[in-house]
């Protein structure tokens, strides 16, 4: 097994879904390969669900320098997590920004936002 190879396979073996047999390739090369050992010990220190837990922390900068670290490494080995991170930063910026619209603008007739007001509440 290469390294290309582990991270193809790197969340199945970490999560540890893989039976022995499908396990023993990873951990012979995880054995010899101090970049692909770094991978494995990087995430021992957070899991995906730990990950989605500090998400809006990160975002906000809230969360301490040892965490924020832990945090980055963990997306740095995990596409999954990155590609979530990517689409929740996307999430939270529309959602502001369809909060900053949710006033009318002032050239709209008063008339019609009451109509559409109504039409809203209707089934």
């Amino acid at each position: 097994m290469n390294c290309a190879e582990f991270k193809t396979g790197c969340k199945e073996y970490l999560e540890e879904l893989f039976s022995p047999e499908e396990r023993r390739p990873y951990d012979a090369h995880v054995a010899e390969c101090p970049d692909c050992r770094s991978i494995v010990e990087k995430s021992a220190r957070m899991s995906c669900r730990e990950l989605a837990e500090f998400l809006d922390d990160y975002l906000d900068g809230a969360l301490d320098a040892d965490l924020r670290a832990t945090f980055d490494e963990h997306v740095g080995i995990c596409p999954d997590c990155e590609e979530y991170l990517r689409s929740y930063e996307l999430t939270r910026s529309l959602s502001a920004e369809s909060a900053a619209h949710d006033t009318p603008p002032e050239d709209v007739p008063e008339p019609l936002i009451e109509a559409i007001l109504k039409a809203r509440e209707s089934p």
